[in-house]
């Protein structure tokens, strides 16, 4: 069995959503083509998948290592949203709690957001200290999802 990575949980989720947003300021065609607004009626080739959902396994294994490491404090969840954090839970993380796989899918798409604002320009003549910015948001997302610090007993 692979060993824990020694880093506390939450600073694992922001050095990945900083790498993340650094490809992306370097790389913000490909970012577009991946993530950026798609044309209506457009489907994306099977062979964009891949590419566009390897941040969000990285953030499920993530979860998962917290999840058994006793490092993850399950975030609360609405009871009308139950049934669609089951769903959701068993189609992308069937090992965790749905209450984590519904917050993950939450700041995943918050992430995005970050990203593709500073991206894009919504944030120009608004955020100046865009790198300290983002990291405090990175780490309030990752205490949405329920990441805690070093494992228990660590």
């Amino acid at each position: 069995r692979a060993r824990p990575h020694p880093a506390p949980y939450a600073e694992r989720w922001v050095a990945v959503a900083g790498a993340v947003r650094e490809w992306a300021l370097a790389h913000p065609h490909e970012y577009a083509l991946i993530y950026g607004s798609p044309v209506p009626g457009y489907s994306a080739p099977m062979d964009t998948v891949g590419p566009a959902s390897r941040v969000g396994m990285v953030f499920i294994g993530l979860l998962r290592d917290a999840f058994r490491a006793d490092g993850l404090a399950v975030p609360p969840l609405a009871p009308e949203l139950r049934g669609e954090a089951e769903r959701i839970a068993a189609e992308i993380a069937p090992d965790l709690p749905p209450a984590a796989a519904l917050a993950l899918v939450a700041a995943w798409a918050q992430l995005f957001g970050l990203i593709s604002f500073e991206l894009f320009g919504q944030f120009n003549r608004m955020v100046e200290a865009r790198e300290a910015f983002f990291r405090q948001a990175a780490g309030e997302l990752a205490r949405s999802v329920g990441l805690r610090g070093r494992p228990a007993g660590r």
